[in-house]
């Protein structure tokens, strides 16, 4: 798969997925298709990062380089985001909405304004992404096969059995070391299936939708009526799982045979490029749609959120690749922070 076609559509298709989840009174047959777009997120990240090998002696230096990347833009927007609601809030003679406590767990990724929980996913990733690369490149199939089936029983295990009582640790829990420790299953996975031949990734798309199909039948069952994949996202586990991974499998199985029009190309690879930022404004959308508009249609505010976010974005990096400096260190860090 080219990554200047493939894997930029479908990284675009799992962001604008992400910000549907994000509106108001979604239906649940649209929630419940969309719901594998942070294990598809997930799959692209380990696909572009595998073709970047880490040696061991950069380790460091390349997980320091990785999480800045992903904090210092956070930390920017949060500034920007923060300053802009006490400003907005203080020319209208109006209550600034977030405590300190609010903002401190926003800058830590915590619950704080929520949707920044992600930015743990992906830091957690860049971690393990390098030694699950080097697991899955040094040991043979069949024993690394053994080895992740085995971790990951384990790790089914502690979740459901392993908890805390207290709710900041189970948040931390639940949210930061086990959801990154699923999601790195699925890095893992994306390995695998990026290297199989085409049978074998139908195999394997079609072993993980016959898992989900026989859990939800479980539920249906036990409950007269179906449940939402998404009572096991937080952390991921394999209801979730199934479901995410075969829907993300397919979906890479019929793009690779479709040719993707060169229009639809360059605004794919706008908000592949750009999708940090594009997210992080989408949260100014929803907060500015809450407060403003405050409309209960789906459909206008997801086309609203995409907009915004786009259009922020485009004027952002426009502005930025304007502003030159003559100190080279200066310029990066620039960079780093608003692109």
């Amino acid at each position: 798969m080219k990554r200047n076609e493939k894997l930029d559509f479908l990284k675009a298709i799992a962001l604008l997925f992400i910000m549907l989840a994000h509106t108001h009174n979604l239906p649940i047959l649209i929630s419940q298709i969309r719901s594998f777009d942070v294990v598809l997120l997930v799959m692209i990240s380990a696909v572009l990062s595998s073709n970047k090998q880490v040696h061991f002696k950069n380790y460091t230096r390349y997980i320091g380089k990785r999480v800045l990347r992903i904090i210092l833009p956070t930390w920017a927007f949060l500034s920007i985001f923060f300053s802009g609601i006490y400003l907005y809030t203080t020319l209208f003679n109006k209550v600034f909405p977030f405590s300190s406590e609010i903002i401190f767990e926003s800058y830590m990724f915590l619950q704080g304004i929520g949707y920044l929980w992600i930015m743990w996913v992906y830091i957690f990733i860049a971690i393990t992404g390098p030694l699950i690369f080097y697991i899955q490149s040094k040991i043979k199939f069949n024993y690394s096969i053994i080895m992740i089936f085995i971790a990951y029983v384990i790790y089914e295990f502690a979740v459901h059995y392993f908890t805390f009582e207290n709710s900041i640790f189970s948040y931390l829990l639940n949210q930061i070391i086990y959801c990154g420790i699923g999601y790195s299953f699925v890095y893992y996975l994306t390995l695998i299936f990026f290297n199989a031949n085409r049978i074998n990734k139908v195999k394997i798309s079609g072993i993980n939708f016959l898992i989900y199909v026989i859990i939800a039948i479980i539920y249906i069952i036990n409950n007269d009526v179906y449940i939402h994949t998404n009572i096991a996202k937080y952390p991921p586990t394999l209801y979730y799982l199934s479901y995410s991974l075969a829907a993300s499998t397919f979906l890479m199985l019929i793009i690779e045979k479709v040719k993707i029009h060169n229009i639809i190309n360059k605004v794919s690879r706008f908000i592949s490029r750009n999708s940090m930022w594009i997210y992080l404004w989408h949260i100014l959308g929803v907060y500015l749609w809450n407060e403003i508009i405050g409309l209960d249609n789906w459909i206008l505010m997801w086309l609203f959120l995409i907009l915004i976010s786009l259009t922020i974005t485009g004027i952002q990096i426009n502005i930025i690749k304007k502003i030159k400096f003559n100190n080279k260190k200066l310029q990066k860090v620039i960079n780093m922070w608003l692109t």
